[in-house]
């Protein structure tokens, strides 16, 4: 079983080509954020509903352009993140940033 803990899924590049995608825009951004808010809000926070806001999250944080989107990405990933062990202290050490960040 594999342990290590990777920033992003591994592909197997053999089998499955990486798709190249676009850039997707300042306004696709800000309905991304709006799905994952509405996800947290209708749905119970379980473990297949943290994958897919931590993926929704990823896609996010790729390309921004906007420091009011990354930081609200952040904070969601991070909140997210806490919840598990492997992951913990990234998640304080990101949230630490915004504080840091929003003070000065």
């Amino acid at each position: 079983m594999d342990n290590i803990l990777y920033e992003r899924p591994k592909l197997d590049e053999s089998t499955d080509p990486v798709p190249e995608y676009t850039e997707i825009t300042q306004y696709e951004h800000m309905l991304i954020l709006a799905k994952i808010r509405h996800l947290q809000k209708t749905t119970p926070i379980e473990d297949e509903q943290r994958e897919q806001i931590l993926a929704y999250c990823n896609k996010n944080l790729e390309t921004f352009k906007n420091w009011a989107i990354q930081s609200q990405t952040l904070l969601i990933r991070s909140l997210i993140e806490i919840k598990n062990v492997k992951k913990l202290e990234r998640a304080l050490l990101q949230m630490q940033q915004l504080v840091n960040d929003y003070n000065t």
